[in-house]
């Protein structure tokens, strides 16, 4: 009973990290080391009831054997592509890091071209109003001003809204979403009051993934519906963190249980995307995932704890 505790005690984390890096992942190679650890105990079965005659040291040796081997296999799959995962990861984060900073360089050159402008607007204003010519100063105003003012501060207004946001891979895939929604022509709410980081409960790739599959969702259906608005929110409230993504809808309320059908109302990458959804997500068993659908607003929550 000690060298079995021993041993359940020292090859938990190895469980662990095989269920959660190549069983989630390769579930092909899992399943072929369960037949043959199946047809492993079908060989110590036959030397166990004579149907294999072999001596008791032969017997012990091959099961020990074949344990150290399981364990090995485990163990070194599990570390293969735990790495393969972090290094995923790691390109991950640099790449959005790279997108953020060139969203940053291209905001500072359209303020540079601005602040250079701002002269030629300013003489061409000026020589309007000492002519005292009204409906030429109204023209300046309407063809340069306003425009250039629209151009510089949506970008500008995003990333304040997104300004809270401490992750900087979540904050470049909202910002790419909602640059891509404005030019849709959808309105784009951002609801982050005070600063949040994802909690550790939830990996951040799984949830980046997720946020992208919701707001590629909602994009979706937006731009079929009347209003044409996405909502996203993110907060920390009695020891749970709410991410929650919103948007209009065609339907006045639409079937939660036909979503995950390819032939769903919303179309079938809308399925598609919440049956990939769902996969990330049986991962994680302490997160919630709740959707509702009422006058002509689809809304779904994740329910992150803060705790484990």
């Amino acid at each position: 009973m000690i060298v079995i505790l021993y041993v359940v005690k020292t090859t938990t984390k190895i469980f662990e990290n095989y269920e959660r890096y190549v069983v989630t992942q390769t579930p092909i190679l899992a399943w072929s080391f369960n037949i043959i650890i199946i047809a492993s105990l079908y060989l110590l079965y036959a030397i166990n009831y004579k149907m294999l005659v072999t001596s008791l040291l032969i017997f012990y040796l091959i099961g020990i054997g074949l344990l150290l081997c399981g364990i090995w296999f485990m163990k070194h799959t599990a570390d293969y592509y735990k790495f393969k995962t972090l290094s995923y990861s790691t390109m991950f984060e640099l790449t959005e890091l790279q997108q953020y900073t060139s969203q940053i360089e291209v905001m500072y050159d359209d303020m540079r071209r601005f602040r250079h402008d701002y002269k030629n607007i300013l003489y061409s204003l000026s020589s309007a109003i000492d002519t005292n010519d009204i409906t030429l100063v109204k023209k300046a105003f309407d063809s340069v001003v306003i425009p250039t003012q629209k151009d510089v501060t949506t970008s500008t207004s995003v990333l304040a809204d997104l300004k809270n946001l401490q992750n900087i891979e979540i904050k470049s895939l909202i910002y790419n979403k909602i640059m891509y929604a404005l030019d849709k022509g959808l309105k784009f709410e951002v609801e982050v009051e005070h600063k949040i980081k994802l909690t550790d409960n939830f990996e951040l790739l799984d949830a980046v993934r997720c946020i992208s599959i919701l707001l590629d969702n909602a994009i979706n259906a937006a731009l079929n519906s009347k209003e044409k608005k996405i909502n996203f929110s993110f907060f920390n409230s009695d020891g749970i963190q709410y991410l929650i993504v919103g948007n209009s809808t065609k339907e006045e309320m639409i079937d939660l249980g036909a979503l995950v059908q390819q032939d769903s109302k919303l179309g079938s990458s809308h399925g598609i995307g919440l049956k990939n959804l769902q996969m990330i997500l049986a991962r994680y068993p302490n997160i919630q995932n709740n959707g509702s659908s009422n006058s002509y607003w689809f809304e779904q929550v994740l329910m992150i704890p803060l705790k484990s």
